[in-house]
């Protein structure tokens, strides 16, 4: 038994265990689709707006920020860009457009 209101040299109590915080999940960027991006003739071409054919004509993947804008990409962040302007700084929902998408 350990007596903790009178010092004594050969008792020290151990140290209260640290409590660490666990990271925070990493937030990573949408890949492009496993089966290739969905390519159209004529489609816009990288950073090209993509909202209304939901493709791209370079190969670009055709990616979703909201249901009014969506750009052609290589890869795509969920959450607020700090590239975007300020009056256009709302979050990017990153989902995967194609033709056959219509959300």
């Amino acid at each position: 038994i350990v007596d903790y209101q009178r010092p004594s040299s050969s008792v020290v109590p151990a140290p209260a265990p640290a409590v660490v915080a666990a990271p925070a999940p990493a937030v990573l960027a949408a890949p492009a689709p496993a089966g290739g991006a969905a390519t159209c003739v004529g489609g816009p071409a990288l950073w090209g707006d993509c909202s209304a054919r939901h493709c791209c004509g370079d190969g670009a993947t055709c990616y979703e920020k909201d249901a009014h804008f969506a750009q052609c990409r290589q890869s795509c962040t969920p959450g607020t860009h700090d590239d975007d302007e300020l009056k256009y700084r709302i979050p990017w929902s990153c989902h995967v457009l194609t033709p056959a998408v219509r959300r």
